[in-house]
């Protein structure tokens, strides 16, 4: 009985979020979410070494220090490179969006969790607009 209650009543969905799920995902109950799988799962448990990067990989995560900041470019091709490094190689961190923010928001020599998919550009690999997370230690955690 309940996996039949319209999507609209379960709490914080409510009849504008509702009519999109019926649109988009074909979602109309409760059961008909349980129901539906992610297209697509990204596994975030695995910690790779930069030295284990390859062309193959879709994304990794890095766990490191960003050494320095450099800004290239001016004007619209204006961008920042973080360079990062887990003890085992460096990786180029890249944005062209958001430079101020970024600037602001991380420190160099502070270990980060970094996630995003990496390419290889001028012989270095680097990863655009990554995911970034501080490092928490076992004993900072909550």
């Amino acid at each position: 009985m309940i996996l039949q209650t319209d999507i609209k009543f379960v709490p914080g969905v409510g009849p504008k979020r509702a009519g999109i799920l019926n649109k988009e995902l074909d979602v109309f109950t409760l059961g008909d979410l349980l129901r539906y799988y992610p297209y697509r799962y990204i596994d975030r448990s695995r910690m790779y070494y930069v030295h284990e990067i390859d062309g193959s990989m879709p994304y990794i995560q890095l766990k490191g220090k960003i050494t320095a900041f450099e800004m290239f470019g001016e004007g619209r091709k204006k961008r920042l490179v973080a360079h990062f490094t887990d003890g085992t190689g460096f990786i180029d961190l890249v944005w062209f969006q958001g430079i101020r923010f970024v600037e602001n928001k991380y420190k160099a020599n502070q270990e980060y969790i970094v996630f995003g998919k990496p390419t290889l550009f001028n012989n270095r690999w680097n990863i655009a607009h990554p995911d970034i997370d501080p490092y928490l230690s076992e004993a900072d955690r909550p």
